[in-house]
């Protein structure tokens, strides 16, 4: 009996301070997921797989976006709407919005090269895929850029960071990163836009 006993506390001990050891664990890991959140491994992979892919559209004249299907600069109205319908309700004057798309295509009348057709001078993509991109991968993903600035947004009145990278054919199209502006300085992407200012 004193035999069971003694073998009855010591699995009582045992199990004390395995549980003790279980929970100091856990209480150990909550601490731990106090600390910073830094990017993953397979989430910097992708941010960086989305920023080349965003730079080789560009650079291979295709002058599109991820986003933005087989449409691009100087793609017609006529061309974006047999495809996709009519843009959305909100779209401004100059412009064709597809929210499911992500996507916004700025467009004029262009009368000397191709008749009077509404054509693209710009698109831009507010696809959720990028806003976890920060300004830092960006630099580090594609090098220097042609320009690096924070300016008043034209729409909003609010700071915006802009990094603009040239079309390497030497053309005035321009690919940019638009970056929402915390503490002064450039945070997350916003939207990718690309211009054509020939």
């Amino acid at each position: 009996m004193v035999l069971q006993r003694k073998t009855i506390g010591l699995m009582l001990a045992i199990t004390l301070l395995i549980t003790e050891t279980l929970l100091g664990g856990c209480s150990q890991k909550s601490v731990s997921s106090d600390s910073p959140k830094t990017t993953s491994p397979q989430s910097d992979q992708n941010h960086t797989a989305l920023l080349k892919q965003a730079d080789e559209l560009f650079k291979q004249d295709k002058l599109r976006l991820t986003t933005s299907g087989e449409f691009g600069l100087r793609s017609s109205q006529k061309e974006i709407e047999a495809k996709w319908g009519k843009a959305d309700p909100d779209s401004k004057k100059d412009e064709l919005k597809y929210s499911k798309h992500a996507t916004t295509f700025k467009i004029a009348n262009d009368l000397t090269d191709s008749g009077g057709q509404w054509l693209v001078y710009s698109l831009y993509t507010t696809d959720k895929s990028y806003t976890s991109i920060t300004y830092d991968e960006v630099k580090k993903t594609l090098g220097k850029a042609q320009y690096d600035a924070i300016d008043k947004n034209e729409d909003t009145g609010k700071p915006e960071g802009i990094v603009g990278y040239n079309d390497p054919d030497g053309s005035l199209n321009v690919l940019e990163f638009r970056f929402s502006v915390k503490d002064g300085k450039m945070d997350k992407i916003s939207s990718v836009v690309i211009t054509e200012n020939n």
